[in-house]
């Protein structure tokens, strides 16, 4: 691994099912999952046998906290490991996962019978169950307690009114009609 970079996160090595490859090798994976589009400015690939990475300067830090997250409120199986996340000088965000085999489920969703997709519908409603199941933290807003990165509480800089964090339930819910106000007078509306 490089010591170009600023570490957010990193596994135990003892976690590892190998050591994690150089930046170089990497970028030198022609396993490429999404992205493969010459403009794409976000990448995820393949790497190796054992991981996947994404990385790109767009990339948000936010991502790599949720799989901790999740991981660390025992919630694992549907959702990749994150075993490494660090910043480059250039500023491209890479995170790198456990890498899991198959097809992607944007690409079989079409070929499946209606009895699978409900099958799948149902397993994702068991999993929203157990991530709702939560203890309460006393906060509405990113895993890191941070603005919520989502269109509808975006605003330039992210005032705190508008993105939270929020501490209730009705100031996420007055947030949302301030946005909408203030949506309506920029696009000069009422």
């Amino acid at each position: 691994m490089t010591t170009s970079l600023h570490s957010l996160y990193l596994s135990n090595p003892e976690d590892l099912p190998t050591p994690l490859l150089a930046v170089s090798e990497i970028l030198a994976s022609t396993d490429i999952i999404k992205g493969i589009e010459t403009w794409a400015a976000r990448k995820v690939i393949g790497v190796g046998e054992h991981f996947i990475a994404k990385y790109s300067r767009y990339n948000d830090q936010i991502e790599g906290e949720n799989l901790l997250f999740l991981e660390w409120n025992k919630l694992q199986g549907f959702a990749p490991r994150l075993y490494a996340m660090w910043k480059e000088t250039d500023g491209s965000m890479f995170l790198v996962m456990k890498g899991l085999h198959g097809d992607t489920l944007e690409s079989l969703w079409p070929t499946l019978q209606e009895s699978a997709k409900y099958c799948i519908l149902a397993k994702t409603r068991d999993i929203l169950m157990q991530i709702r199941n939560i203890p309460h933290q006393g906060y509405l807003c990113s895993v890191n307690k941070s603005h919520t990165p989502h269109h509808l509480f975006y605003w330039p800089e992210y005032p705190r009114k508008l993105s939270g964090p929020f501490t209730t339930e009705r100031a996420l819910i007055q947030c949302l009609i301030s946005k909408s106000r203030l949506d309506a007078r920029e696009n000069e509306r009422h």
